[in-house]
This record gives structure tokens, C-alpha cells and sequence, in this order.
């Protein structure tokens, strides 16, 4: 298990190459809108990316982003 900090994190831009984080990112209850690199989506899906955020290199095998491993009898 991995402990995350849960501040934030429906204020927070999930896109990697941003992650700016302002109040303002969040214009209504249900809406989130990053202020700095226009990504939408809804909050509960920006918050629910950026708890799962930190565990996401140790859940994810190393071979997901590479050739998956063969299985016998393939070369």
C-alpha cells in the first residue's frame, strides 16, 4: 500500500506534461477546467487519477510499456 496525499487533488491538472494546481481549476462542483492548459474533465475522475497517481509504477508491470513477455512455443 501506498500512502498519497489527498490535498489537492481534484484541483490538480492530471496531464503530465502540466499539473498545475489553483482553485481556480475547479469553476463548479462537478467540473473541472485547468486554467493553464485548458484539459477538462470531471472531478472525480481528475482526483480519482491523481490518488492513484503515486502507485501507478509500482502496480503497473515494467513490461506494459515494452514488448509483453512470450509465451512458450512463440519466438
Amino acid at each position: 500500500m501506498i500512502a498519497a496525499d489527498l490535498r489537492n487533488t481534484s484541483r490538480t491538472c492530471p496531464r503530465d506534461e502540466c499539473g498545475y494546481v489553483a482553485a481556480q481549476n475547479r469553476p463548479t462542483q462537478d467540473t473541472f477546467h485547468c486554467v493553464a492548459c485548458g484539459h477538462r474533465a470531471h472531478t472525480d475522475t481528475v482526483g480519482a487519477v491523481n490518488v492513484l497517481r503515486p502507485g501507478w509504477p509500482v502496480a503497473i508491470p515494467t513490461w506494459v510499456s515494452e514488448k509483453p513477455p512470450l509465451h512458450a512455443g512463440e519466438e
